[in-house]
């Protein structure tokens, strides 16, 4: 799909036996891939001080946000939070 490339899906969810701090964890991590952190623009201010630019377009964000939606409204998922 278009998303394919785009969106990463991450699923975290305890397995019951193993003595973990917080029980019962069911959530869906979904990020985009392509921009803010994997954007690489970045300069280093002083010899050891680098600067990262998080920058996220209107398109990407809307294509993730629906996604996510999506997804939520397809796997029976309660809220949706950014």
């Amino acid at each position: 799909t278009a998303f394919g490339s785009v969106c990463h899906v991450v699923r975290c969810k305890s397995i019951p036996g193993i003595d973990v701090r917080h029980k019962d964890v069911d959530l869906v991590i979904i990020r985009e891939n392509t921009e803010g952190e994997y954007s690489h623009i970045e300069h280093e201010n002083v010899p050891g001080v680098v600067e990262s630019f998080k920058i996220m377009t209107e398109e990407k964000c809307t294509l993730i946000a629906k996604y996510a939606f999506d997804f939520a409204v397809r796997h029976g998922r309660k809220k949706v939070t950014a």
